[in-house]
């Protein structure tokens, strides 16, 4: 059965599946289009450390757990918690593609319905779409395209 509240969206990206697998992956890769700084064991059950810096504290934040899933150059699933609850949510990106293009397919879900789980999806819908973006500008160009804001970012 579908999850109707999931987040779903997809980017293709000029690079084969192995570099982007290797920028979902690497923490070095990470910090210059996600996250201030990352810790990543990429394999399933591995850990991994996503701090989120801004120059507003009040929007700083921390994604840390075990990987559900890691399929080299295919799949990476993470949880995702949000502040008001303790519950896990699901990150997914699925690769598809050749050696010239990849086809990242993206899913977040297992929200609730409700406050404030309605507004935190609505928010979460853009804020994805931008990171999606980023990651693509980071695996065509080798920009830094984290969000404005974000301490270390080139924007």
């Amino acid at each position: 059965m579908a999850d109707a509240t999931a987040i779903e969206d997809s980017i293709t990206i000029s690079a084969s599946r192995d570099e982007v697998f290797d920028a979902l992956t690497r923490p070095e890769r990470l910090e210059r289009w996600m996250a201030t700084s990352v810790e990543s064991d990429p394999r399933t059950g591995g850990h991994f450390r996503y701090s989120f810096e801004f120059e507003d504290a009040a929007q700083n934040n921390v994604q840390e757990g075990q990987y559900l899933e890691v399929l080299p150059s295919e799949r990476v699933a993470l949880p995702w918690v949000f502040p008001f609850s303790p519950k896990q949510t699901r990150v997914e990106y699925a690769l598809d593609g050749d050696a010239d293009q990849t086809e990242v397919r993206f899913s977040h879900s297992g929200f609730d319905s409700g406050e404030p789980w309605d507004q935190a999806r609505v928010r979460f819908v853009g804020g994805w779409r931008m990171f999606l973006e980023c990651l693509k500008a980071h695996v065509e160009r080798g920009a830094d395209g984290r969000p404005l804001g974000m301490k270390g970012s080139a924007a």
